[in-house]
């Protein structure tokens, strides 16, 4: 369901609001073909079976239903929700849990894709944020890569604009530019403790 225009605060707009990636639902789905096909498999090859297996097979195609539709129930009700002040992250039917994280207050953000969600465009976000609960790993975000963009241009936007001030070459302020651009993912783990390491020795 898409996030509730009620609970935005003033002036505050939804940038993002994702499900899950669908390769969630590829276990229960097959589950559900494997089960079917077997209770169908069952039904051509015993044409003359007992009663009690007509009621084995019946519970099969129950058991089956609940678990697949309980997953897309699920599926249905976990959503990701990016606004123009905070994250948002809401998941569960019957016992709901959500997490808010002020915009201002994410500090890094990561996405990590398997070769399989490379190919579908899925991958997991993990947003570190000021405060006692640190990290939050987000699995099986759509285009992640494309999230974690949006998100550090959410936060660059809630700065507002900023009047222009000359660099600070002091290897301080050069090593501030270089974790912000670590940041951003413009460098790497190697590349940004090398150059730091470069400023560092000119100390």
């Amino acid at each position: 369901m898409p996030y509730p225009p009620r609970l935005l605060h003033e002036g505050e707009r939804v940038l993002l609001d994702l499900r899950p990636h669908p390769i969630r639902l590829v276990f229960p789905t097959t589950v559900g073909v494997v089960g079917l096909g077997g209770v169908i498999a069952g039904m051509v090859a015993w044409t003359n079976a007992p009663t009690w297996f007509g009621y084995a097979l019946l519970a099969v195609v129950v058991v089956t239903a609940a678990y697949v539709g309980t997953k897309v129930i699920v599926w249905r009700s976990t959503n990701f929700v990016l606004t123009s002040s905070r994250v948002v992250y809401r998941k569960g039917v019957l016992h709901r849990i959500g997490r808010e994280i002020p915009i201002d207050r994410v500090q890094d953000v990561t996405y990590h894709q398997r070769i399989l969600e490379r190919i579908v465009g899925a991958g997991s976000l993990v947003i570190e944020s000021a405060g006692d609960r640190g990290a939050e790993p987000l699995p099986d975000i759509r285009h992640p890569e494309q999230v974690q963009s949006l998100i550090n241009q959410t936060i660059d936007d809630s700065r507002g604009p900023q009047a222009a001030e000359p660099p600070d070459d002091s290897v301080p302020g050069q090593i501030e530019r270089l974790a912000d651009l670590h940041r951003r993912g413009v460098l790497t783990d190697t590349e940004f403790e090398q150059k730091k390491a470069e400023l560092l020795e000119r100390m």
